[in-house]
């Protein structure tokens, strides 16, 4: 068999192919070739297998073997072999013409390459390099037998990818409807929180109406014994008094309180139904995922999860199941989970709020330019808060709150009604060594004093980027 061709490309699809792009007289090919048990062989094929980027295995691949020309391929029992001639060795000033041999073996699913008899190159470091082909070898894969099983060999491959990625999706699907299961269930304990309301405005009619009666101990406390007439029948209760406070000022706490719980109430039946919205579609995906039969089908249930925002599958899903476009999307995003939740402002710009105290490190460190406003609640833990703000643009009053408002909610200030946030540039913000995780030294801020809104709360919370 005369040479199949010059090798113009290396790519790695899924752990279980190796393609060799090669430019021949007769036109371009593919050779492929796969090492795992499920999907053994070498064949041709016309088109490129698209999958996963390159990894460290394939660059190296490209090093070696760009240039090169495939002079003969072999199956020996349980090992294939693709030997070439030409290819240039890294780092060196010219070309060299050597002799390489690129091996794949069933039984431990490994890949070796081996130039003048050294390997340089494998998937499996402890498992021994198999031998190669002799010349006289009857071993020789003929151009007919490699056009015959290179799709057999490409579609059993894509069988198993899409498999994994169907695996792997509904994973992702599953626990998504777990996290959001919790967090209905958490909403509506606090929705449910609402019925105290009228139990507080019960206690403060009581105080207006037998406040007269108090009568304060030596430390100023005080207490009444009353007939709640609020209770079904009546009956006997007592009512107690800090030294600090009025029958009045108790009332007026008191009616403030089931106004505020009242309000929340009514934010978290909003909330509740954006969860149950979120979690009907979530299962629909579920549902889509365990019928695709096909790798669009699947790509086209994690495009519709990932435009969702469904966030397990920033880690899980792998890129080669995504295609080249979310490839590059994740390329351009740096790849892999972002260390922040996004949201949307009520003027539409938006706002990273940082994980975890890691998170906030990278986010403020790494992630936010010198020039973005930076957030968080004085002298209390809490997530880092940065708004990306063009060079000498300034963040408008609303902006400015929106951004405290999710520092605040963020943060172990939660029970205070009046919350002190400093925001500066991102640039007065450094982290001296030795301090812990997302701890952090702002050199020059200001400080802004919030009143928790929490329609406002909920409007943002409902603009999360993610779900």
């Amino acid at each position: 068999m005369s040479s199949l061709g010059r090798v113009v490309r290396v790519d790695r699809p899924s752990p279980g192919l190796i393609a060799l792009s090669l430019h021949a007289a007769h036109g371009d090919e593919v050779l492929v070739l796969g090492p795992r048990a499920t999907a053994f062989g070498v064949g041709l094929v016309p088109r490129r297998p698209r999958g996963a980027a390159a990894d460290a295995f394939t660059q190296g691949l490209r090093r070696r073997l760009t240039g090169a020309s495939v002079s003969r391929v072999d199956a020996l029992g349980g090992v294939l072999c693709v030997t070439l001639v030409g290819s240039t060795v890294p780092d060196a000033s010219a070309p060299v013409r050597t002799r390489a041999f690129l091996m794949a073996e069933r039984r431990s699913g490994g890949l070796w390459l081996v130039v003048d008899e050294r390997v340089v190159l494998t998937t499996h470091p402890a498992a021994p390099c198999p031998a190669g082909p002799h010349e006289d070898d009857d071993s020789r894969v003929s151009r007919a037998e490699l056009v015959t099983q290179g799709d057999t060999l490409v579609r059993a491959v894509t069988g198993e990818l899409i498999e994994g990625a169907r695996r792997t999706l509904a994973q992702s699907l599953q626990k998504s409807l777990k996290r959001l299961t919790r967090k209905r269930d958490a909403i509506l304990a606090d929705a449910e929180r609402g019925a105290r309301a009228g139990a507080l405005r019960a206690e403060a009619d009581l105080w207006l109406a037998h406040g007269a009666q108090l009568k304060r101990d030596p430390h100023g406390g005080g207490a009444i014994d009353v007939l709640d007439f609020h209770a079904d029948p009546p009956r006997p209760r007592r009512l107690t008094l800090r030294h600090d406070e009025t029958p009045a000022s108790r009332a007026a706490q008191l009616y403030k309180q089931a106004r505020r719980m009242q309000r929340g109430a009514q934010v978290a039946e909003e909330r509740w139904a954006m969860t149950e919205a979120q979690l009907d579609r979530v299962r629909e995906l579920y549902a889509m995922a365990g019928s695709a039969e096909t790798h669009d089908e699947v790509e086209r249930v994690a495009g519709e999860a990932i435009a969702l925002g469904v966030r397990e599958l920033d880690d899980a899903l792998d890129d080669r199941t995504r295609g080249h476009r979310r490839q590059a999307e994740a390329s351009r995003r740096g790849g892999g989970r972002l260390p922040y939740r996004r949201f949307e402002s009520t003027t539409g710009q938006p706002i990273w709020v940082g994980r975890s105290a890691r998170d906030n490190d990278e986010l403020t460190l790494r992630h936010a330019k010198p020039h973005y406003l930076w957030l968080h609640v004085e002298g209390r833990s809490g997530s880092h808060v940065v708004v990306p703000l063009g060079r000498g643009a300034v963040a408008s009053s609303e902006l400015l709150i929106d951004a405290a408002t999710l520092a605040a909610h963020f943060s172990g200030a939660t029970d205070e009604r009046v919350v002190e946030v400093m925001h500066a540039e991102r640039r007065y913000v450094v982290k001296p060594r030795g301090y812990a995780p997302g701890a952090v030294r702002v050199d020059r801020h200001k400080t802004l004093v919030l009143r928790r809104e929490p329609a406002r709360l909920a409007a943002l919370l409902a603009r999360e980027a993610r779900i």
